[in-house]
């Protein structure tokens, strides 16, 4: 396997569709030349990325205040030490 081979192989991207949204991917790919669905999820994830991130770190990144390595949660009423929360910075990191 070549080098370039061995890129091309590392940089495909996989993506499942949802069933009801197949017939909607499909005619996209059909009408725009694009060759996979994975294709088209990085462009979407390239046109959208800054969408995605804040959606992503507004779901993932937990409501709960950082205050020196420690977390006090609103639910709870004690403090659970952890890491602070990494948010997404990239999608294309995602």
């Amino acid at each position: 396997m070549t080098s370039a081979n061995k890129k091309k192989d590392s940089e495909r991207l996989s993506v499942m569709v949802p069933r009801d949204c197949k017939d909607d991917i499909e005619y996209i790919i059909a009408q725009t030349g694009i060759k996979s669905n994975g294709e088209l999820f990085r462009l979407l994830l390239a046109r959208y990325k800054h969408d995605f991130c804040n959606s992503y770190n507004q779901f993932f990144t937990p409501s709960n205040i950082p205050v020196n390595n420690q977390v006090t949660t609103s639910e709870q009423s004690h403090t659970v030490t952890s890491s602070e929360p990494k948010p997404l910075t990239s999608a294309m990191s995602f």
